[in-house]
């Protein structure tokens, strides 16, 4: 299969959530950050967050690739507001401990790395037992 061009795809930056329904020929999405590209057939959607970046484009070379936007409320009775303001504190509060013991690992790394470099310097300046004559 040939390689897209950059005039067949359009890149999109999603300013509120949605749904990215895929409504003619089979559709090829790729999001930054994403390791994975998704192809979606006529129907198929795929869910996008506000932030998202996403390059959009035919999935076959000289397709017209076309698709179509469905608001989280649209789609979803009651949307999703309640839950991600009853989340909210509970993930913030998440996010907040899992960077504080990222910083303590990294000190810990830190640390570590400046022992070895303190034993390591200790040796090769002929501070070692074998190097004084004391080991026969």
């Amino acid at each position: 299969m040939a390689t897209p061009s950059m005039h067949d795809t359009q890149h999109l930056l999603i300013t509120e959530p949605a749904w990215l329904v895929a409504t003619g020929a089979r559709l090829w999405v790729t999001r930054h950050g994403d390791p994975d590209d998704h192809v979606l057939g006529p129907g198929d959607r795929i869910s996008v967050v506000r932030g998202d970046r996403l390059v959009v484009g035919p999935w076959v070379p000289g397709d017209a690739a076309t698709w179509s936007w469905q608001p989280y409320r649209a789609t979803q009775p009651g949307g999703y507001g309640w839950r991600r303001r009853a989340l909210a504190p509970v993930l913030a509060l998440a996010a907040r401990v899992l960077r504080r013991t990222a910083d303590r690992l990294a000190d810990l790394a830190r640390s570590a790395a400046a022992m070895a470099r303190r034993a390591q310097g200790c040796i090769n300046s002929g501070d070692s037992m074998a190097s004084a004559g004391t080991v026969q």
